[in-house]
This record gives C-alpha cells, sequence and structure tokens, in this order.
C-alpha cells in the first residue's frame, strides 16, 4: 500500500514537470515570436531645416519592414554623425506643432475625384493634433485660399466640404503663393500639394502659371519649405512632382485611382506625427555649397536602423520670400 502511493505521487511528479517543461516551452517560443514580429527598423531622413544655419535640424521617421511608423525609438540611444562623429545639441521626440498648407487641384479634370478627395482631406485634417495649424488652399486657373492658417479644424473641415472642379490647373502660382503664406508660420512647416495633372491651360494650349517650375522650386529652397507631392492617375505630370519633392525636401506619392486617396492621407498624417527631431551644430559652418552627408541611427530594443542624406548648404539666396 505505501510503495503503490509512492509510485502515484512519482506519477503525479512528474507529470508536473512535464507540464512545468511544456509551459516554459511556450514561454520561450512566445518570447522569441515576440521578438522576431518586432522586427527590423528602417529610418528616413525626411527633412533637413537649414534655415538656421549652422544649427541644423533633422526630422527623421522610423519604419517596420511593412512600412508601418515605428514609435518605440530610445532618444538616448539615436546616433549622428556628418563625415565624423557629431556631439547632438538635442534628440528628442517630435512634439513640435505642424504648419501644414493643404493644396488641393480642383480643376475641372478632378471634378469626378472630388468626393474622394474631401473625404480624404477630412480624415487627414481629423488626424492632427489641436495644436497643429492647416491651411486649405485650392487652384484651377488662380490659387484660391479657402481658410486660412487656423486651430479650428471644424472650420477647417467646413472650408473643405466647398470643394467643386472647375477651370485650368495653375499648380506652380499656387505653390508660389503657399509658400509666401506658410513662411512666417511656427513649428515645423510642410506643404502637401494633390493634382491629377499638369500646369496647363485647359485647352492644353500652355503652361498656367505666371511663375515657372525652376523659380517655384527656388522659391520653396530658400524659404525652407519641403513638399509633398500626390499624384493622382496616370494623367498626372509625374515627373514634375517628383521634381518639386525632390528638391525641396519632400516626398512623392502616386495613388492610381481615387479610391486610394484615403489610405493615402491617412498614412502622410501618421508619418509626420510620429517623427524625431535631430538637432545638432554643424562642424562645417560654412555655406559653401558642397554636398554632406548625414548619417543617422536609431534603435528599438536590440533593432539597429541606420539612414543617410546628401544635402548641401548653398549660399544665402537672394530671393526672400515676401511677408
Amino acid at each position: 500500500m505505501e510503495v503503490h502511493l509512492m509510485a502515484g505521487s512519482q506519477k503525479r511528479y512528474s507529470r508536473l514537470l512535464s507540464l512545468a517543461g511544456i509551459l516554459l516551452l511556450v514561454l520561450l517560443l512566445q518570447g522569441s515570436w515576440n521578438h522576431a514580429r518586432a522586427g527590423k527598423i528602417f529610418p528616413k531622413i525626411e527633412k533637413m531645416d537649414l534655415t538656421k544655419f549652422p544649427h541644423v535640424g533633422a526630422y527623421v521617421t522610423f519604419y517596420d519592414e511593412y512600412g508601418h511608423t515605428v514609435r518605440e525609438i530610445d532618444p538616448e540611444k539615436m546616433d549622428i554623425s556628418i563625415s565624423i562623429n557629431v556631439v547632438p545639441d538635442r534628440l528628442l521626440k517630435l512634439k513640435e506643432p505642424l504648419s501644414i498648407a493643404l493644396l488641393l487641384d480642383k480643376s475641372g479634370s478632378m471634378k469626378d475625384n472630388m468626393s474622394h478627395l474631401k473625404q480624404a482631406a477630412l480624415k487627414f485634417v481629423g488626424l492632427l493634433d489641436k495644436t497643429d495649424k492647416v491651411e486649405v488652399m485650392a487652384f484651377d486657373r488662380r490659387p484660391n485660399i479657402l481658410h486660412p492658417f487656423s486651430y479650428r479644424k471644424s472650420n477647417i473641415r467646413n472650408s473643405i466640404n466647398k470643394l467643386y472642379g472647375k477651370g485650368s490647373t495653375a499648380l506652380y502660382d499656387a505653390i508660389h503663393l503657399s509658400v509666401e503664406r506658410i513662411y512666417d508660420q511656427p513649428g515645423n512647416r510642410i506643404m502637401i500639394v494633390l493634382t491629377d495633372g499638369k500646369d496647363q491651360i485647359r485647352d492644353g494650349s500652355g503652361q498656367m502659371s505666371k511663375h515657372s517650375l525652376e523659380e517655384t522650386i527656388r522659391f520653396a529652397r530658400s524659404a525652407g519649405v519641403p513638399i509633398i507631392t500626390i499624384a493622382l492617375g496616370n494623367k498626372a505630370d509625374i515627373k514634375t512632382l517628383k521634381t518639386i519633392s525632390h528638391y525641396t525636401g519632400g516626398q512623392f506619392y502616386y495613388a492610381p485611382t481615387k479610391y486610394q486617396l484615403e489610405s493615402l492621407y491617412e498614412s502622410i498624417a501618421k508619418n509626420l506625427t510620429s517623427q524625431f527631431k535631430v538637432e545638432f551644430t554643424s562642424p562645417y559652418p560654412i555655406r559653401d555649397g558642397s554636398w554632406r552627408k548625414l548619417r543617422v541611427q536609431g534603435q528599438r530594443g536590440f533593432d539597429v536602423g541606420e539612414a543617410e542624406k546628401w544635402y548641401t548648404v548653398e549660399t544665402p539666396s537672394t530671393e526672400v520670400p515676401s511677408r
């Protein structure tokens, strides 16, 4: 009888050890899965602010392997260099308010896309913080300010709802005027431009704007305003929109149809509100037009990501944005 009890106890003990082993294995696998699921990180230097050079600001967004923004970056584990290692003045999670100029094409070709554009723009505004300012400008044959820079999102949404499609496309004039208006705005200044065509008179006989592409880009660069461009459909002037975003330090997006607009604007809003800002004093304080390479490295857990960006500091432009 006593031997029988001991054998039963041993069996129960062995069973408990087996269950504990299985549980430990599950926990280990779960930990490995969580670590694997975190994946690699891919930083991107979205914008550089050289308006107060040699004091430099770089805006950085971190993405995972699926293109989603990553916010769990430790600012204390960020590292930067410009040819030589530089001690940053500040490394911070960006909480700087945004000043956004929202430029929307309302020419005749946009008529069938207008309801989806409104819906996308309304969602974009709804994702911004209450401290972010927005101006809405629509353009056809001339720029038209639907609502000046404001924190009042309800009024901004009302102005977006008044959009309708008609007329030619004065893209460059709209950007030029928007640069003038955003120049003195506080915080992180961004321009977002959407069009489904090119700068031209409605009958296709020539350019609609008084300002040229080169003049428009030079003006935006002198003001330090990056321009995010969105091409809608295959009739958009993709080459020109890519040129504008590239030379102003912005980013280009392509929406094949109106049905991608809402998710695209949502992605832009999340990117803008998930940035880090690196501030440092350049070890090369001379505006000599030479090219320099900025390297930024960030860390999340054991995952490290690195990005590089070439930039140049030109001599001050003689063209100053008008107030």
